[in-house]
């Protein structure tokens, strides 16, 4: 009853005009939210949790900057309570359906309580009131368990700096407009969506876009056209925004905090584009999706859809030919690639208990990803120790880059044909198992090293060190400086006892010149 009254003594309102937000200097508004936040009871009986939701909306739908944010958490805590079922869910549900565009509205005043800048601008807060919306996001929204759990991170992920804008209270508001209001959400938020997904130069009408389709996502009544608006977005944004919507992501494939997952969300993520029309930006951002789902669903609890999605992922990478991205032509595929190889095999790879029974065909795909990546070794290895790279450019005599002088007025062209031919030649491994898939292993075992996973997987890592010792100083100077880096990591681990012979053989059989072997 007191945070009623407090809800109810600084207003004016009328209850035909939801909109009326205070009366008061919005910072004595913010402390009376403040107030609502600290003292509300939960046990109200229905009349009070009537008034106080009604109240909630109102600010969310106001002008008034500085609580919508306190006001958004207000409604998500007192939606814990027993009362909200049958007297706020069907306030929320009016107020939404009675007022035409409310959730877009909602969506817009939400994005301005965003202190982001874009990146670059070096512009941040400004003002008084944008630094207590700060402090009000803080105190109520991202550090608090109104926010949900804290936000997930994996060894994957640690090195990733946040420069984005990500706040789970609002995803779980809009996850919360969807389970009360969801024919409103489906036939209206769409629109609005769309527009500030892409809106340019105003990052936090993205960031609240984002929150949204995440939010609505990790609902279980999603409607068709979240899923393909997200990816889109993910698909679109620039190299140096994607931050947010790779935190969407995640947050719908976690569906929430149960660990359920979103559906539609893996199966279009499992679905592979054609790389006859799709961009390589294109099919490493699908890839850069799936790692942060991945990163979400390794452990449990986890539904049936999150395993399948897995597996179908290690069927992607075990793929023949240069169907596996780990085979692309381009290194960026392969990098990313090599990030969602070395993410399924630290979850999975290893020989330890298995902490989800579901989880025993992922293992044995890991496992075989780690085997192939032996077995087609000795013919990758050849073909880049006999492989020219493809520049046109030959090693002199000191080791020097030796411009060919091709296609020039003063050069004959049949010697230009020749001096091709001669870069082309050379051995050839089985298609999709040369160089470019050694080089997608090597970026896999360096994801590992990096981020501990090597600990699970280090009998295979052992056995593939003849191999990176072999192919330092190959013809191609870019795969060269890959296999020097994989040698760098590598270095530095510390192998079981078991493994301590298998190293060691491999060392001196890497480091053995086939060329000077004694009769």
């Amino acid at each position: 009853a007191a945070a009623a009254a407090a809800a109810l003594d600084p207003m004016e309102t009328d209850d035909g005009d939801k909109t009326a937000t205070s009366a008061l200097h919005w910072s004595y508004s913010l402390m009376a939210n403040a107030l609502l936040l600290f003292l509300v009871h939960p046990r109200l009986d229905d009349a009070e949790m009537s008034r106080l939701t009604s109240y909630c909306m109102s600010c969310l739908l106001g002008d008034l900057k500085v609580i919508r944010m306190p006001a958004a958490c207000v409604l998500l805590m007192i939606s814990r309570f027993e009362s909200f079922e049958r007297a706020g869910a069907p306030v929320v549900a009016a107020t939404l359906t009675s007022q035409p565009g409310a959730l877009a509205t909602i969506l817009t005043n939400l994005g301005l309580c965003h202190s982001v800048a874009e990146a670059g601008s070096g512009r941040g807060p400004q003002g008084r009131a944008d630094t207590l919306v700060q402090a009000a996001e803080n105190l109520y929204g991202a550090g608090s368990d109104m926010s949900g759990k804290p936000w997930p991170r994996t060894r994957i992920c640690d090195d990733s700096q946040l420069i984005g804008s990500f706040v789970v209270a609002c995803a779980r508001l809009f996850g919360l407009f969807t389970r009360v209001a969801p024919n409103v959400v489906a036939e209206t938020l769409e629109a609005p969506l769309s527009t500030g997904a892409f809106a340019e130069g105003d990052r936090g009408a993205r960031c609240a876009a984002a929150e949204a389709i995440a939010g609505v996502l990790a609902s279980n009544t999603a409607p068709k056209w979240a899923a393909p608006l997200l990816l889109k977005a993910v698909d679109e944004a620039a190299n140096d925004s994607t931050e947010e919507w790779l935190r969407a992501v995640r947050y719908a494939a976690r569906g929430g905090s149960d660990g359920l997952g979103c559906e539609p969300l893996l199966t279009a993520l499992t679905t592979q584009p054609d790389r006859h029309t799709a961009t390589v930006s294109q099919q490493a951002r699908r890839l850069e999706a799936a790692l942060m789902c991945v990163a979400e669903l390794a452990v449990p609890p986890v539904s049936d859809a999150a395993v399948t999605f897995q597996e179908n992922l290690l069927d992607e990478l075990l793929a023949p030919g240069e169907s596996s991205p780990l085979a692309h032509p381009s290194r960026a595929m392969r990098e990313e690639a090599a990030k969602l190889a070395a993410q399924l095999i630290g979850a999975h790879g290893g020989d330890g208990e298995l902490a989800d029974a579901r989880f025993a065909g992922a293992r044995a795909k890991a496992q075989a990803l780690l085997a192939q990546f032996v077995q087609y070794a000795p013919d990758a290895c050849r073909e880049a120790l006999e492989h020219q790279p493809s520049d046109a450019k030959l090693l002199g005599v000191n080791g020097d880059a030796m411009e060919l002088d091709v296609d020039t007025e003063r050069t004959d062209r049949a010697q230009n044909d020749d001096a091709k031919n001669k870069l082309s030649t050379g051995f050839k491994a089985p298609a999709g198992r040369g160089m470019h898939w050694l080089e997608g292993s090597f970026l896999t075992v360096i994801q590992l090293a990096k981020h501990g996973g090597v600990a699970f997987v280090s009998g295979a890592v052992a056995a593939a060190l003849p191999f990176v010792l072999r192919v330092q100083e190959c013809p191609d100077r870019e795969f060269a400086l890959v296999a020097k880096r994989t040698l760098t990591y590598i270095k530095y681990l510390v192998f079981p006892r078991a493994h301590l012979g298998l190293v060691v053989a491999g060392t001196m059989e890497g480091m053995r010149d086939g060329h000077h072997e004694p009769e």
